[in-house]
C-alpha cells in the first residue's frame, strides 16, 4: 500500500489542506524491495506560505503496517530564484524553513538526500486566480413538502455561477467548505462521501480548464456561511488527482513528478470567496 498523503497537515488561510488528502485512494503497490527506502514526498506548498514538505517510506505490496514510517533525518533544501534554503526538521516526516514565504512565478527546486539516494523535483507558483467571481451571495435551499422518501425533495431554484478567467487553460479547482463552528444538517442534502455515505462539510472539485462552474443546492450538505476557494494547480497535481482511483492491479507504477523517489512536489495560489445558504 502507498499512502501519499494520509496525513497531510498543511493549511492555506484557514482551510485545513489535509482535505485534499481524502480524495486520493490508499493504494497497495508492488516495490522492488530496493526501492523500500526511497523517500514519499508529500509536497503540496502555497503562494504566500512558508515552505513546508512531509517525508515518509513508502509501504510495499505485502506488507501489513497500518501507518507509513515518517524521515526526520534526511537533509532537504530548495532553491528558490537561484538561492538555496535548508529546510529544518521539526519532526514527525515535517520539514520546514519558516524564514522565507513563496511568491507567484517563483520556480522551486527540491533536493532530499536520504540513504544514499538523490531526491529531485520541481514545480512552479502558479499566479493567484484572476477575476474570481459569484452571481449570487447566497444560495437559497427550497423543499417539496413531505421531504425525501414521502413524496417531497428539492425543488429547482436557479443556479449560482462562480467563474474567473482563464484564456490560457490551466487547470483549477474548487473547494466548498462550511465555515460554521456548529453547521445546520440539510436534510436529504447533497455532498455527501465515505462509507457511511455522510454529509462533507468540505467538498473539493476534480481539476478543470474551465473558466465557470454553476453552484446548485444539491451540492451543499448544510447550512450557513461557506468559503469557495478556487485553487491554481499545476499539471502534476492533475494527474495524480486523475489517477487516484485505478485499480491496484493495474496501478504499477504510481503517478509521481519526483525523481528517485515516490509522491508529489507541487505549488499551488488561490483566492477566496463567501457564500451563504438559507432556508
Amino acid at each position: 500500500m502507498l499512502n501519499y498523503f494520509t496525513e497531510m497537515k498543511k493549511s492555506y488561510i484557514i482551510l485545513t489542506i489535509s482535505f485534499l488528502a481524502t480524495i486520493m485512494s490508499c493504494k497497495k503497490v508492488e516495490f522492488d524491495v530496493t526501492n523500500l527506502n526511497k523517500p514519499t514526498v508529500d509536497g503540496i506548498v502555497f503562494a504566500n506560505q512558508n515552505p513546508k514538505i512531509h517525508l515518509t517510506l513508502p509501504i510495499g505490496y505485502g506488507d501489513d503496517a497500518t501507518s507509513q514510517t515518517t524521515i526526520d533525518n534526511a537533509q532537504v533544501s530548495m532553491e528558490i530564484a537561484g538561492i538555496k534554503y535548508i529546510l529544518t526538521s521539526t519532526g514527525n516526516g515535517d520539514y520546514i524553513n519558516d524564514k522565507v514565504k513563496l511568491k507567484a512565478g517563483q520556480e522551486l527546486n527540491l533536493t532530499i538526500l536520504y540513504a544514499g539516494y538523490t531526491v529531485t523535483a520541481s514545480t512552479i507558483v502558479p499566479t493567484k486566480p484572476k477575476n474570481f467571481q459569484t452571481s449570487a451571495s447566497q444560495i437559497q435551499v427550497i423543499t417539496q413538502q413531505g421531504g425525501f422518501g414521502m413524496g417531497g425533495g428539492f425543488n429547482q431554484t436557479p443556479a449560482t455561477t462562480i467563474s474567473w478567467d482563464n484564456d490560457t487553460q490551466e487547470y483549477y479547482a474548487l473547494l466548498t467548505s462550511n465555515t460554521e463552528a456548529t453547521p445546520e444538517p440539510i436534510a436529504g442534502g447533497g455532498g455527501r462521501g465515505g462509507e457511511m455515505n455522510v454529509p462533507l462539510a468540505k467538498r473539493l472539485s476534480q481539476p478543470t480548464q474551465t473558466n465557470s462552474q454553476n453552484l446548485n443546492q444539491r451540492q451543499f450538505s448544510f447550512y450557513g456561511k461557506h468559503d469557495l476557494i478556487l485553487f491554481k494547480v499545476n499539471a502534476e497535481y492533475t494527474n495524480l488527482y486523475n489517477n487516484r482511483g485505478q485499480s491496484s492491479l493495474n496501478l504499477t507504477n504510481p503517478p509521481t513528478n519526483i525523481t528517485n523517489g515516490f509522491g508529489i512536489f507541487t505549488a499551488m495560489n488561490a483566492d477566496t470567496l463567501k457564500i451563504q445558504v438559507v432556508k
